[in-house]
C-alpha cells in the first residue's frame, strides 16, 4: 500500500481522516510545527525537520489556506523535490480514483417530514407536487435502525423542504439522539407555527443546538404576504416561549437564528426585524431569494447598511463572482449528505426532483455513498471526471447552482 508524508495535522487534516475511510491506513507519519501534537489518529506527528527520514514519499499539504506560503517552505527550506508535493484536493482526488478509501461522513441530512401547512408564494415543493420526494415524514423505526447501524455519524441536521414540527414521532426522535448523543440541528428551516408546548420543552432538554427559523417581515402584514397560511403572532409566542424554557434549564441551547428571505414586499420591514431579532435573543440572517433571483432594492444605501451585503440578488451575485450564489452546499455531498424521510439518497439539500438510485435504509450509508453512481457525482464536483455522456445522468448537471461551477470548472477543493 503507498503511504504518504502529511504536512499538517490540525483541523482540516481531521475533517478529511473523518469523511473517508480507510485514509489514514495512507499515512506513514503527520508532520507539523505544534510540537505539543504526538499523534493524529494512532500516527505519529512529529516536527517539520523529520522530513529527512522521509525524502522518498510524497508529501501531502493537508491546510485550508497557505498552501503556496507552505509549498514554497518545503522547496526552500528543507529541499523538498516540487514533483514530490501535492495538496490534499490531489492527495484525496486520487484515492478516490483508485477506490483506495470510501465515503464515510460523520455528519448527514435526514429529511424529518416534507409536509407543510404553508401555501409559501414561490415553493417549488408546492408547485413542483413535491417532485419525486413524496409527502411523507420519517418513521420513529427508521431513525432508531439508522442510528444503531450507523454509530459513527454523530450529526443530523433534521429539516429540508418541510416541516419538522408537523411529524408526529419527532419527540421519539430527539430522546434517542439526545440518549445515543448525537447532535441534532434543525437549520435549512422550520416556520415555527405549529409546535407544541411538549416539543418546545424537548428542543431544550434534548439540547438540539441550533435552529434556523423563517420569518420573512416583522407583521403579520408583511410576513403573510409570502409565509401564506402563517401566523407571524403564534411564532413569536413559540420562540418566546421556547426562551422560557432555556432560562428554566439555564440552557444557551438551542442557538436560534431568524432566517430573513430579502425581497421587494419586504424591505420595508427590515429594521424592525433586525430590532425584534436582537430582543428575542436571535442573530438574523439575510437570504437571497433564488427562485427569481431579481431583487433590486428601492433604499440599497440603508440595505446595504442594516445587512452589511453589497449584492441582494441571485443575478447580482453571481455576476460578481466566479463560484455561483449557494455553491458551498454541494460540499452536503461529501460532509452532510441529504437523505430523504424514505431513504432515498439525494446528495445535497437542493435536490427536489431526482434522486441518485439508491437508497440508505436497504443499502446501508455506506454502501449508498459508495454506489457507482454517487461516486461519479462526487468525482464530477471534485473535476476527476468530465462531465461527458457517462455521466449525462448527474442530477448536478441540472442543478443551476452546481451546473454552472462545473461548466466553468469551479470544482469542490479539499
Amino acid at each position: 500500500m503507498e503511504k504518504y508524508v502529511v504536512w499538517g495535522a490540525g483541523e482540516h487534516t481531521r475533517l478529511l481522516l473523518d469523511n473517508f475511510l480507510g485514509l489514514k491506513d495512507h499515512v506513514e507519519v503527520f508532520l507539523d510545527k505544534d510540537s505539543r501534537k504526538k499523534e493524529l489518529n494512532g500516527i505519529p506527528v512529529l516536527e517539520p525537520s523529520a522530513w529527512t527520514q522521509y525524502e522518498e514519499f510524497i508529501i501531502v499539504i493537508c491546510v485550508k489556506n497557505n498552501f503556496h506560503e507552505i509549498f514554497n517552505e518545503l522547496v526552500c527550506k528543507y529541499h523538498c523535490r516540487k514533483t514530490n508535493i501535492v495538496s490534499s484536493h490531489e492527495w484525496v482526488c486520487r484515492l478516490l480514483k483508485e477506490k483506495k478509501i470510501r465515503l464515510n461522513p460523520r455528519c448527514v441530512r435526514l429529511e424529518t417530514c416534507t409536509l407543510c401547512q404553508l401555501d409559501c408564494t414561490y415553493c417549488y415543493m408546492r408547485t413542483g407536487n413535491y417532485g419525486t420526494m413524496g409527502r411523507g415524514y420519517l418513521k420513529f423505526g427508521a431513525f432508531s435502525k439508522f442510528v444503531d447501524e450507523n454509530p459513527h455519524v454523530r450529526k443530523i441536521e433534521i429539516s429540508n423542504n418541510g416541516e419538522v414540527f408537523l411529524n408526529p414521532d419527532l419527540g421519539k426522535i430527539l430522546r434517542l439522539a439526545h440518549e445515543k448523543n448525537i447532535e441534532i440541528t434543525i437549520g435549512n428551516g422550520v416556520n415555527f407555527n405549529t409546535v407544541s408546548d411538549e416539543i418546545l420543552e424537548l428542543l431544550v432538554k434534548t439540547q438540539v443546538s441550533f435552529i434556523n427559523i423563517s420569518i420573512d417581515g416583522a407583521s403579520q402584514e408583511i410576513y403573510s404576504l409570502y409565509r401564506r397560511n402563517g401566523n407571524f403572532d403564534a411564532v413569536i409566542a413559540n420562540i418566546k416561549k421556547l426562551n422560557k424554557w432555556k432560562e428554566k434549564y439555564h440552557s444557551e441551547l438551542p442557538v436560534l437564528q431568524w432566517q430573513y428571505i430579502l425581497m421587494a414586499h419586504n424591505e420595508c420591514d427590515l429594521e424592525k426585524a433586525s430590532v425584534m431579532a436582537k430582543e428575542l435573543n436571535m442573530h438574523i440572517f439575510y437570504k437571497f431569494e433564488c427562485v427569481k433571483g431579481e431583487f433590486e432594492p428601492k433604499d440599497r444605501e440603508r440595505i446595504e447598511k442594516i445587512t452589511g451585503f453589497d449584492c441582494f440578488s441571485m443575478k447580482e451575485y453571481n455576476s460578481k463572482f466566479d463560484y455561483t450564489y449557494g455553491s458551498d452546499m454541494c460540499y452536503q455531498t461529501i460532509f452532510s449528505p441529504q437523505i430523504n424521510y424514505d431513504g432515498r439518497l439525494l446528495g445535497c439539500c437542493m435536490l427536489w426532483n431526482e434522486d441518485l438510485g439508491v437508497n440508505v435504509f436497504e443499502e446501508g450509508l455506506v454502501n449508498a455513498l459508495n454506489s457507482e453512481n454517487y461516486l461519479k457525482m462526487i468525482r464530477l464536483l471534485l473535476g476527476v471526471e468530465e462531465p461527458l455522456h457517462s455521466v449525462k445522468d448527474i442530477p448536478c448537471l441540472h442543478c443551476g447552482q452546481c451546473g454552472k461551477n462545473i461548466q466553468k470548472r469551479n470544482y469542490l477543493y479539499l
